[in-house]
Order: structure tokens, then C-alpha cells, then sequence
């Protein structure tokens, strides 16, 4: 596999890993490909329960509930979108699950694709911490399995589906409303993730 994976950052209670993989897309294609649950459920090996549309585009403020299999047990989670700045980044964190996670995605243009960064943190609940090494196991493994998937699904031809399907609904995800916002908040608010990521962990 061609993916680069390290650990940043360990707590008594949990752990940050840096992800990073080169994808031949264009940042436009990975930008509508990453917005749209059904990619991130096939990638990760999650069953998506909500929303009902997966393939529509995620916004600031949008719900992506799965059941995602860790080891022999299945887990419920709910993730909402914290922030998205179109055609750069997406932060995800969950209301739900087995561990708190915070998941940031960036990506920037070489001249054979993009190369996309993202770094998850995790952060064990009450008594779970004793079982953050394995935590960390199952962690590093499956989004190392998920961006080698990605990666591959998408220089199978996924992007020219991805162009039709922003033309068919061009209110949806990078459509002017959300494009306005999101890089409203630009200026301030994603060169604040770092202390962001830090205030949601505490």
C-alpha cells in the first residue's frame, strides 16, 4: 500500500494518527467525492443508515449515522459535518459511537493528482481507556485499508461520475449557499482546527 500513516500526538486516554495517500483526481473530483456518504461507507467498510440519499453532497451541520464493526462487535455511530471549506478540507466528529473521534481531512494539487492528509484523533470513554493500544491497532489498520481503497475506487473512474452528478444537482455541496459559507469562515475558523480539535477533545 502506498499509504503513509504516524502517530502525532498520545494521552493516557487516547491517540492522533496522520494519514496521508496520493490520489490521481483532480482537488475538484476528490472534493465531490469525499462529500458524499456513499464513498466514505464503501472506503471504510461502514453501513450507512443516514442520510437516506448517500450519494447527495454533505454540508456544515449534515448527520452521517453507520454501524461500523470493530473487531467481532458492531458499534452505532453518529458523525456530523463540523466544518467544510469546499475544494480544501472537511472536519467530521462524532455525537456517538464507541470512542470520540474527531477526523480532519485536507488535500492539496501536485501535478499527478492530489494528496490528501487526514488526521483522526480518538479519545476512549470512561472505562475504555485500558483498551487504547488495541484501539490503536484497529484504528491504524482501518484507515490505512480505507485510503488504500479510496485511492483505488477512485482511479477506477469514479471521478467522471462524480462530474455528472454535481451538474444534476448543483444546489448540493458546492453549490453557492455553501461555498459563501464555508469560505466566510475560511478566513477564521479552519485555521483555528487545531484549537478547535483540542476544545471538543476536552
Amino acid at each position: 500500500m502506498s499509504v503513509r500513516i504516524s502517530e502525532v500526538d498520545s494521552t493516557d486516554h487516547g491517540f492522533s494518527l496522520l494519514v496521508e495517500q496520493d490520489v490521481a483526481v483532480t482537488a475538484q473530483e476528490f472534493d465531490l467525492a469525499l462529500g458524499r456518504p456513499r464513498g466514505m461507507g464503501r472506503w471504510f467498510g461502514i453501513h450507512v443508515t443516514w442520510p437516506m440519499s448517500p450519494d447527495d453532497q454533505l454540508h456544515v451541520g449534515s448527520a452521517i449515522e453507520f454501524d461500523a464493526p470493530v473487531g467481532p462487535f458492531t458499534f452505532d455511530y453518529v458523525m456530523i459535518v463540523a466544518d467544510r471549506v469546499p475544494g480544501e478540507s472537511l472536519m467530521l466528529r462524532t455525537t456517538k459511537g464507541f470512542a470520540d473521534m474527531i477526523m480532519e481531512y485536507t488535500w492539496q494539487p501536485t501535478s499527478s493528482g492530489v494528496t490528501v492528509q487526514l488526521r483522526a484523533d480518538f479519545r476512549l470513554r470512561g472505562g475504555l481507556w485500558w483498551k487504547r493500544p488495541w484501539a490503536r491497532m484497529m484504528a491504524r489498520r482501518r484507515l490505512a485499508q480505507g485510503l488504500e481503497r479510496m485511492r483505488r475506487d477512485l482511479a477506477a473512474g469514479q471521478p467522471g461520475e462524480l462530474a455528472t452528478s454535481s451538474t444534476e444537482h448543483p444546489s448540493r455541496g458546492t453549490g453557492h449557499g455553501v461555498r459563501a459559507v464555508a469560505h466566510g469562515r475560511h478566513a477564521g475558523t479552519h485555521r483555528k482546527a487545531t484549537g478547535r480539535r483540542r476544545a471538543q477533545r476536552a
